[in-house]
């Protein structure tokens, strides 16, 4: 795993002082539905904080950024026109006395969505207890926070997974949330449902409804009583079920698995099922940027620091998905569910940021075998990058003056502001 969701901001961070209000609100992020934070500050003197803390301290080692979504109502470049509002900090437990690890938020364009991103691998990280949003001055402002991850990028491993979660979750008409008819116990290896023909062996079952939580199972055989009304499902003898599913309250639903190709797939026997195979990875130079990357702004003593890297590399990356056994009307579902997942009408999230994604004509020579529905092929676009951050003082303002050749007085020189 490449993302570590540290709080999903479906819960109001708790909020140290009266003048800071934090409440959750239901947004549209995008294409996506989502609970955010509300920060409403009514100014003053006092600087007010809002935190979350882990159940148990959490181990960054492995990840190198903190990522967070933020729309607020008016801009902060760090200027004295606009300046910082909101800080993003941690605590770790290993934490020296002097030691900080404390980012100021920008905001670029007031109420749009923007990512903010924040190098963590020169920080330590390796428990960190307490998460704060710090108010920064005096003025009123209210903004909103979206989900804070921790990311490491790894590109390709971050576009199957995406890929995944997107095809994730398709239903069947027919296969879903059939009624559990007899009760199953513990350690039974069998299932009794509600009649539903269209299930069968090398399905894949989701089961939901046990107390001790929802199951997934094999199955190996599958016979149909029409005149009974019923469809008995048998599991492996190594697989029995671990909960109780109780009839009437208890589901079964067939799942689709998606997976990337591998020389040993460990689901070539589940049907139906959706395989990812790339087929090219290449550089995009027309996506990519000449611009030097500028984030993690934090105080530095009287001075502002922002980490600076090269210019993130584009890349597209080429996919064939394809479906995999059930019957025809099956692997139409699913093929048609492919297509709607991943038009270009819906943006592909990877690491918590949307990135583009279109179908692609098939190639002239495709090969597939008799009954199986014909791969669709998609073009995902994403970046990598290709160097380290550098902490380096920030520089808001650069002035060049020149005097005229007769002017008596030196009045040349460069000035800046940091």
């Amino acid at each position: 795993m490449t993302t570590l969701l540290v709080h999903d901001t479906n819960s109001a961070w708790t909020s140290t002082h009266p003048a800071l209000e934090v409440t959750t609100e239901g947004r549209k992020l995008l294409d996506r539905e989502v609970t955010v934070n509300r920060l409403r500050f009514s100014g003053g003197p006092t600087e007010a904080v809002a935190e979350f803390v882990p159940d148990r301290p959490l181990d960054l080692t492995e990840w190198d950024e903190l990522r967070v979504w933020i729309r607020a109502e008016a801009p902060a470049d760090g200027t004295t026109a606009c300046p910082f509002y909101l800080a993003l900090s941690y605590e770790d437990a290993e934490d020296t006395l002097q030691e900080q690890h404390r980012w100021f938020v920008p905001v670029n364009e007031p109420q749009v969505w923007e990512q903010r991103v924040i190098g963590i691998s020169a920080d330590r990280r390796g428990a960190v207890v307490r998460f704060r949003v710090e108010t920064v001055g005096t003025t009123a402002f209210t903004t909103e926070l979206f989900r804070l991850v921790a990311v490491r990028e790894e590109m390709l491993e971050d576009i199957e997974r995406a890929l995944g979660e997107a095809l994730s979750g398709m239903s069947l008409p027919g296969l879903t949330r059939v009624p559990v008819r007899a009760t199953a116990n513990p350690g039974d290896s069998t299932v009794t449902l509600d009649y539903a023909p269209g299930m069968a062996a090398g399905n894949r079952i989701f089961l939901e409804g046990s107390p001790l939580g929802d199951e997934v199972h094999d199955v190996v055989g599958a016979e149909h009583d029409r005149a009974a009304g019923r469809t008995r499902l048998t599991f492996p003898e190594a697989s029995p079920l671990v909960g109780t599913f109780t009839a009437g309250t208890s589901f079964a639903s067939v799942t689709v698995p998606v997976a990337a190709e591998s020389a040993s797939d460990p689901d070539e026997t589940v049907t139906p099922r959706v395989v990812l195979s790339c087929t090219d990875v290449r550089e995009d130079p027309e996506r990519t940027g000449y611009i030097a990357q500028r984030d993690s702004f934090r105080p530095r003593g009287r001075l502002t620091a922002c980490a600076v890297r090269p210019p993130a590399r584009a890349f597209h990356a080429d996919y064939q998905v394809s479906v995999f056994g059930g019957s025809h009307a099956a692997q139409v579902t699913v093929h048609n569910g492919v297509l709607s997942r991943l038009s270009a009408d819906r943006a592909l999230w990877i690491n918590e940021a949307p990135v583009p994604v279109e179908v692609l004509p098939p190639p002239p020579l495709e090969e597939r075998t008799p009954r199986q529905s014909a791969p669709v092929y998609v073009r995902v676009g994403s970046r990598m990058q290709t160097g380290p951050r550098e902490e380096l003082p920030w520089v808001r303002r650069t002035e060049v003056r020149a005097g005229r050749p007769d002017v008596p007085g030196d009045d040349e020189g460069v000035g800046t502001e940091s």
